[in-house]
Formats: C-alpha cells, structure tokens, sequence
C-alpha cells in the first residue's frame, strides 16, 4: 500500500467552506489517500469538529510521519491528478513553485527590483516542500530577522520571505499546469500561442488558482472559470462526493 499524499492548508474560519470545496475537486479529480494538515487563526472548536468528520466521511487516513508536503491555498480547485507534482523529483531543491510570468507580465521584473533579487518570483499558494530538507536548511531566526529588518519589503509577506530567503531553493513548476491564475486566461492562450485555450486547461491543468481579491464565490466575479468553481461549490453544498 503507498504511502498517503500530505497535505497543508492555512485558513480562517471565513475560508472552512472554499476549503470544502478546493478538497471536494481534489477528491474527485485526483482520487487516493491523503492526510490534510492545518494552519490556522481563531478557529472554534466546533468548526475544527466538523471538518474532521467531513474528512473522516470523504475518507482520510493518518500516516505515521510527514516527510513531504503539498502546501495548497484554499482558493483554488484541482481539476486534474496532483501524484505527478507529489511524485516528482526536485533535483535537491527544498521547494517546488510555480512563477506567474509571462510575454505580457511584469511582475517578474517589479518584484525582483522590489526585492533585490535576481531570480523569477514565485507564486507561495501552490508548493512541494522537502520538510526534510527544509528542517535543516530554513531557519525561523532568519526569517524574523528579515521581517524586522524589511517591514517596508512585504507587500505579500509570506511570499515576499519565500523569494528572498530562499528563492534559489526553488524547483520551477509550469504555472499553467500547477498554478494556473485563474485571472489570466488571455495571457496563457498568448504565450502559448493558442494552443492553451479552455479545452487544454480542463485536459492538463491541475490546479486553478483564484488569486487576487475577486474570488468566484463572490457576486460578479469577472473571469472565465468562475462558473466552474460555482458548479464545485454547488456539488459540496449538495454533499455530492
């Protein structure tokens, strides 16, 4: 029997029900054994209850010891297997992230001059981490000192430590397979000169990623895939598994 994939989660109480949903897609379209951890602030008892007995009712199970991580926000939806990502060989790399950068993009350059860094600047919503490696090289004294020496670097704070401590620790993942921003259609169909168009993201993308403030589950949510998400939504409010 193969081990359980891990996976970690940071959340509010405001996020328990998009969780749902993001762990709902992921049952569905990638279908094993998985241990869920969580990071979270504030989160009555009562709430914590009754997740562990929707995972309990979906089928989680506990493995002895964590050696590997995905570490998933809970705004997104998997629409495709995540074992290729769990699988995969990080040539000695810590982390593995996707960078949201393209032909029509400039964040890459604005973060790596905001920064004062020199490689691409990775998305922290969507990662594979080596705990064991990371228990020997990540050092939280480091990052407190950072935060206390840069108050005016973190814009995005926990993505802004991710790039500048520890940026060439990264493995690169392909963005439009493991991190797709949902906002940006347009420039993945450009970059790939029409090839990834919608039939393409719902055959080989495996993770759409709501980023930014607008989210689907809100009223008048702009961009393409927000019905997908609400047709998620409706299967979990409907307890369909």
């Amino acid at each position: 029997m193969s081990s359980p994939i891990e996976l970690l989660v940071t959340l509010d109480e405001n996020y328990l029900p998009h969780l749902r949903v993001m762990l709902g897609s992921l049952l569905r379209n990638s279908p094993g054994e998985y241990r869920v951890h969580l990071i979270h602030r504030s989160m009555p008892e009562e709430a914590l209850e009754g997740l562990d007995r929707w995972l309990a009712e979906a089928g989680e199970i506990l493995p002895p010891e964590v050696e590997t991580v995905l570490y998933l926000d809970p705004d997104i939806l998997i629409i495709n297997p995540v074992t290729p990502l769990w699988d995969l060989d990080c040539q000695g790399k810590t982390f593995a992230a996707a960078a949201h950068t393209g032909k029509t993009e400039l964040a890459n350059d604005i973060n790596r001059i905001r920064l004062g860094t020199e490689g691409k600047y990775f998305n922290s919503g969507v990662m594979r981490m080596d705990l064991k490696l990371a228990r020997e090289r990540v050092r939280p004294e480091e990052i407190f000192r950072f935060v206390r020496e840069h108050p005016e670097k973190l814009l995005l704070p926990d993505q802004d430590v991710l790039n500048s401590l520890y940026g060439s620790d990264i493995y690169e993942l392909d963005d439009a397979v493991w991190n797709y921003d949902a906002r940006r259609y347009s420039s993945y169909l450009l970059r790939s000169g029409g090839a990834a168009d919608t039939s393409w993201v719902i055959a080989q993308t495996a993770v759409l990623h709501f980023c930014g403030s607008a989210k689907p589950w809100k009223p008048r949510y702009p961009y393409r895939f927000g019905v997908l998400y609400q047709h998620y939504q409706q299967l979990e409010r409907a307890g369909r598994l």
